[in-house]
């Protein structure tokens, strides 16, 4: 069920959407190339020439473009912004177009610039781009930036950022490239934000260490800062107030002791650390009840997992792992463990993430062990010398680490991670430590300042932070949960609630109650979800729930309704009763019986050019042949728009089947009726 992107009618939601493209424009007109035309041609790049660590031409030296640049400057003081219409705007270094810059292979800077902006490994055409550097400041490299080009603030020698100084430099890069089909402006400026480039064990330009590059060590040293980042985590106020009471663990909580490698009965109050993984991750082993594992026995990413948590000397002695200390032929021990599990990670000392990307990386379809102790690192970070200093690549942030990994892939790992008092992260190529507070990696140096000074002040952006730490907006951020969680893979249909089962509970202490997934109790405009376009996945019916929540489908999900303009809409659908313990949910609402006809999901009304509907075609594969007599539910309207259902009738029922805008002179010509809507 998707509809096309529509904008938000009314004067407020034009102005913001002009006020948008007014910023854009002006940051584009910043990394305007040349030549336009140039971003037309393309060029081939082979594989080998960059990505081969034994290639380096003869004779190394910067080409004249690069030349011109005083890099140990542009590393120490950075770029300033210029304002621009009353916009501000990061100033730039233009450093030419792709295919030029490829060329200059004896160019060690422009190697560099090749590395970060052409990232796909494969060999082949490539379109022409046009790319310009800015910089960055370390803490912005750590905890993102929501505008990158554009509504830079001012410096402000009283704000706390400044304590940090001196604090890194990073370099950044900015590519223009063609405009796609229908886009307001004749080219594109993208913010590549996965991968920087700074220099590299330069204490004498950053002698705070405030997130400069710094190399990576090995496991006695990698186990050294995750001691130090617990440390710091112990004293936040944050953290240890958001852990979950001991007294919240579900009857019957079993824990493994990790001196005698057996599951025992929890007592109620020892500390305890959690894993967080995908089965896939880990070897079949022999389940054992009531009786002591033998070491060998155990797989390597369990050993090393049990080895980690001794080498913390965190005076911590159990282990929670779900494969071995919940009874999964139990229903009643099984149940209860579901619905505490927000409470088993949040009252966890630590969680430890298994953060790997997709089984091609490792010879085997199963982890060998953790990245950095039994199993090998795959870094790779690209060093040039110019100069004194050297000038590096960054290795991938936690956003990207998280990203690309398989644990991100699963349903039941998105509430283990967010709901977590902190945890640790093994990837690929460093470790991680994110808490309520503080976001550190192994290969940037944290800040040597106070840690009131430090973990408080800076914005940390990710993926593993606790969405209820503060205050929220409560539309907002359940769609963004239900959206996320939705990407994810699930091997069981029947699971559909029961991973989602946490953020529900947090939820509803804050006394926002969910039916069947959805808040329907607050406003029916909840009913108005689509699935994403991009998801090529099919939409699955999932019958054990009912068809309008979002728990009955598979696929990703996204509200339709604009949420921000919400309050200037007229709700026409009216709940008779919410479902009590069935899933009938009965409606009173105007229905109008209506043909359509399209292709590719994407269908619209006869006689309705100007409606947009999203359709379950996976189900009803004739409706890509010929007209399908349908119903529409309008659920409310705006100014000339109507938001509807599009439902097929059941018997005595209505069945969702997909969701779309039409205007109200349409669905008016339609003639429809008010009727009693029962829908399943």
């Amino acid at each position: 069920m998707e509809a096309q992107p529509i904008s938000p009618p009314g004067a407020y939601a034009e102005a913001q959407r002009q006020q948008a493209r007014f910023r854009e424009s002006r940051a584009a007109l910043n990394f305007a190339p040349p030549d336009l035309e140039r971003l037309k041609e393309k060029y081939i790049r082979p594989r080998q020439r960059y990505y081969d660590s034994n290639f380096r031409p003869e004779n190394d030296e910067l080409c004249p473009t690069c030349a011109r640049i005083d890099l140990s400057e542009l590393l120490r003081s950075g770029l300033r912004h210029e304002t621009r219409d009353g916009i501000q705007i990061r100033k730039n270094i233009p450093m030419g177009y792709s295919d030029e810059i490829y060329m200059r292979a004896t160019c060690q800077f422009c190697r560099l610039l090749v590395e970060v902006g052409d990232t796909n490994m494969s060999g082949g055409d490539r379109d022409v781009e046009f790319w310009s550097i800015i910089t960055l400041k370390g803490h912005e490299v750590v905890s993102g930036i929501a505008e990158p080009l554009y509504d830079i603030k001012a410096d402000d020698s009283n704000s706390t950022l400044e304590n940090l100084s001196p604090e890194a430099i990073y370099l950044a890069l900015v590519r223009t490239v063609k405009a796609p089909t229908g886009y307001p402006f004749e080219y594109r400026t993208l913010f590549k934000d996965s991968t920087y480039i700074g220099p590299l064990g330069a204490d004498e330009l950053f002698p705070s260490g405030s997130f400069a590059l710094r190399e990576t060590g090995d496991a006695a040293e990698m186990m050294k800062r995750l001691r130090e980042w617990l440390a710091r985590c112990s004293k936040h106020e944050t953290c240890q107030a958001r852990r979950a009471p001991i007294w919240s663990r579900p009857d019957g909580f079993r824990l493994l002791d990790i001196t005698s490698l057996r599951v025992v009965d929890a007592s109620g109050h020892e500390p305890y650390v959690a894993l967080s993984y995908t089965w896939a991750q880990v070897d079949a082993f022999e389940i054992k009840r009531d009786e002591s594992y033998a070491w060998e026995s155990l797989p390597g990413v369990m050993q090393d997992v049990i080895s980690v948590i001794r080498r913390l000397e965190l005076r911590i002695n159990h282990l929670w792992i779900d494969r071995l200390c919940v009874e999964q032929e139990d229903p009643v021990q099984k149940k209860a463990n579901i619905a505490a599990i927000g409470e088993i990670y949040g009252a966890a000392f630590a969680t430890i993430v298994l953060a790997v990307p997709s089984e091609a990386h490792y010879l085997g379809l199963t982890l060998p062990g953790l990245p950095g102790l039994s199993a090998q690192r795959i870094p790779f970070r690209h060093v040039e010398k110019i100069g004194k200093p050297k000038i590096a690549t960054t290795l991938p942030s936690l956003e990207m680490t998280i990203g690309t990994s398989k644990w991100s892939s699963r349903a039941w790992t998105f509430q283990e991670g967010l709901l977590s008092s902190s945890c640790i992260i093994f990837g690929p190529e460093q470790s991680y430590f994110e808490c309520a507070e503080m976001a550190c990696c192994e290969s940037l140096k944290e800040p040597d300042m106070a840690l009131s000074d430090q973990d408080h002040m800076i914005p940390y952006k990710s993926r593993l932070r606790n969405p209820y730490l503060t205050t929220y907006d409560f539309n907002s951020l359940y769609w963004r949960l239900v959206h996320d969680y939705t990407s994810r893979d699930m091997s069981l249909p029947s699971d559909s609630l029961n991973a989602f089962s946490a953020f529900a509970a947090e939820f509803e202490r804050a006394g926002r109650k969910l039916t069947w997934g959805l808040p329907i109790s607050d406003t029916v405009h909840h009913l108005l979800w689509e699935h994403e376009p991009w998801d090529f996945r099919p939409i699955v019916r999932r019958k054990d729930f009912p068809s309008w929540s979002w728990a009955g489908w598979s696929g990703t999900v996204a509200m339709l309704f604009p949420l921000d303009t919400s309050s200037d809409a007229n709700y026409t659908c009216t709940m008779r009763e919410e479902p009590p313990d069935g899933r009938i949910l009965s409606c009173i609402v105007r229905i109008a019986q209506v043909k359509i006809s399209g292709c590719l999901a994407m269908f619209t009304v006869d006689g309705a050019p100007g409606s947009s509907i999203m359709f379950d075609s996976t189900l009803d594969a004739e409706a890509e042949r010929l007209a399908l007599v349908c119903e529409m539910m309008e659920i409310c309207r705006m100014s000339d728009t109507v938001y509807c259902l599009v439902v097929q009738r059941r018997g005595d029922y209505n069945e969702i089947k997909g969701s779309g805008i039409i205007t109200l002179s349409d669905f008016e010509a339609a003639r429809p009726l008010w009727q009693e809507a029962r829908l399943v």
